[in-house]
């Protein structure tokens, strides 16, 4: 990611943006790629994007990877439990308590919820 920081494929300002400024990044032009489902984020920025510029088109990309042909085993809008219910547990079975906390915190932040 260093690499890319130096090269200008990363927003300088990647940690402190808010979704409004990423989605007037994206419909606007300035930025080429982003993380969203297709019937929100995408859904969204599209016809944003096409209002200023009726030939505006986003498409999905895999994950990157550092070398061709590896799969990612990581993805920051992927949520591992279903939110449906309306809670969380984490079990006696956990081996590592903090951990399952601090991503449960960390990705129900994500997902909006509090």
């Amino acid at each position: 990611m260093a690499q890319w920081y130096k090269e200008g494929l990363l927003d300088p300002d990647i940690a402190t943006l808010g979704l409004a400024q990423v989605s007037a990044k994206i419909s606007g032009g300035t930025a080429g790629a982003s993380i969203g489902y297709m019937g929100s984020r995408m859904g969204a920025w599209i016809p944003a994007g096409r209002s200023s510029n009726p030939g505006f088109s986003l498409a999905a990309a895999p994950m990157p990877v550092l070398k061709k042909g590896d799969t990612s085993n990581f993805s920051p809008i992927s949520i591992p439990y279903n939110y449906a219910g309306g809670c969380v547990a984490i079990t006696t079975s956990c081996k590592n308590v903090e951990a399952a906390a601090s991503t449960v915190c960390h990705s129900s932040k994500l997902a909006g919820l509090s």
